[in-house]
This record gives structure tokens, C-alpha cells and sequence, in this order.
């Protein structure tokens, strides 16, 4: 079988280690381009709010500085650091069972994982966390949200049936609807974003909340 995994927040904990990092940096970047607050920490306090309920940082970045008043520059100051490189080594965490979970599966299944975001910064997250590149027989990193392409590079490479497929990821627009139009089964991940705003349960063959869980789901596919 082939199971296509998403990186953030299905593998490692991208939401509560490594984006509370970046809107700290965000934050920094932006008190030094001339943001008034009265306390560093009160602000990332609110704008870590913020980001619990906004759909990207970008989003939580720009609610925050309309509340604290609006500045272009250094709303784009924000932005240019919160998507940029980080330079500093930071801690990412794996979620629960990841790696014992992943390294099984890779005996009898062909893994391949399917990440969006800057290719460094993807390939620094999956060192950190110390996943194993080798229990991937492939891996793609890419800036497309839409993942439909790639999922059909990997059923062609690999000779799969659609049906013969698993896509796992936590957001259902980018991860998820592309591997049901192209009629692999899904199984949505409730970590982060794909928790705060989960799809429907109509919208997906299964949702997890444990990685564990991926090994049952597909004993039942057998």
C-alpha cells in the first residue's frame, strides 16, 4: 500500500514547538522596525492568541498589528520573518508515536512524504525531529499548496491504484481534497490548524488523533 504523509502537525508538532519560535522572531523583528507595545510578553501572549484561531500566522500577524496599530512596514516585517529562514537550531518535536510508527510501517508499505514550505526549512524540521529520511521511498518537498500533481507523480512512479492509497494530513484543502478527487482513501490528522478548523466528517474516509491509529485503518483496508 501506498500512504502519502504530510509533515506539519501530522508527524511533528509544527503548531505548539516550532510556530510559538517563528511569531516570537515575527514579534522581535517588528519591535526592532518600531512597533510600540508596552510588554514583549503581553504581545506574544496576544498574538499567539490570535494565531489559535486565524487559518495562517499571516493572518494572526496582521490581526494583531490592526489591534495595536496598523503600520505597513512593519506588518511586512513580520511577514518577511515569520516565513523566513531561521538561523538559530531549534527543537521540533515529533507527536506522539511518529517514529516507531513510521519506521513500521516503512517494512511493508512504500512511504512517501509530500511537505509544503521552503525546502531547508522542511528537510531542517524532519533532522531535528529525527526522522529517518530512508523510511520514505520518496520525499517532495514543495511551495504548491494544492498537493494533486505530486500525488499523481507518486500513484504513476509507483504503479498504484488510487485505491491502493492512503493520503494522511491535517489540512483537508491542500492534503486531504486533492487524494479524494483523485480517489485515494483519506485520513484527516486533528493536530493544529486541522483541529481548530477540521473538515467535516463526510469529508474524509477517517480522523485521528494518534498516528497509532494508521496501523488499525489499514488492517481494515486489507
Amino acid at each position: 500500500m501506498l500512504i502519502i504523509l504530510d509533515l506539519d502537525d501530522t508527524l511533528i508538532d509544527t503548531f505548539g514547538s516550532y510556530l510559538p519560535f517563528k511569531l516570537r522572531l515575527a514579534l522581535k523583528a517588528m519591535i526592532t522596525a518600531g512597533l510600540k507595545i508596552n510588554s514583549e510578553n503581553e504581545a506574544f501572549e496576544r498574538i499567539t492568541a490570535l494565531n489559535l484561531s486565524a487559518g495562517k500566522g499571516k493572518l494572526a500577524i496582521k490581526k494583531f498589528v490592526e489591534e495595536v496599530g496598523w503600520d505597513e512596514n512593519i506588518f511586512n516585517v513580520g511577514i518577511d520573518t515569520y516565513y523566513g529562514e531561521v538561523k538559530e537550531p531549534i527543537q521540533i518535536n515529533t507527536l506522539p508515536n511518529s517514529l516507531e510508527v513510521l519506521e513500521d510501517l516503512s517494512q511493508k508499505n512504500i512511504l512517501a512524504l509530500v511537505s509544503y514550505g521552503d525546502e531547508k526549512e522542511q528537510y531542517n524540521k524532519l533532522h531535528s525531529a529525527g526522522i529517518k529520511e530512508e523510511w520514505f521511498r520518496k520525499i517532495i518537498i514543495t511551495t504548491e499548496y494544492d498537493k494533486t500533481l505530486h500525488y499523481q507523480e507518486l500513484l504513476k512512479e509507483f504503479s498504484i491504484n488510487p485505491k491502493d492509497a492512503i493520503a494522511i494530513g491535517d489540512k483537508f484543502e491542500g492534503d486531504l481534497l486533492p487524494a479524494k478527487k483523485l480517489g485515494l482513501k483519506t485520513i484527516h490528522f486533528m493536530h493544529g490548524r486541522g483541529k481548530i478548523n477540521p473538515p467535516s466528517l463526510e469529508s474524509v474516509d477517517y480522523q485521528i488523533d494518534n498516528i497509532l491509529k494508521v496501523k488499525e485503518i489499514i488492517e481494515l483496508l486489507k
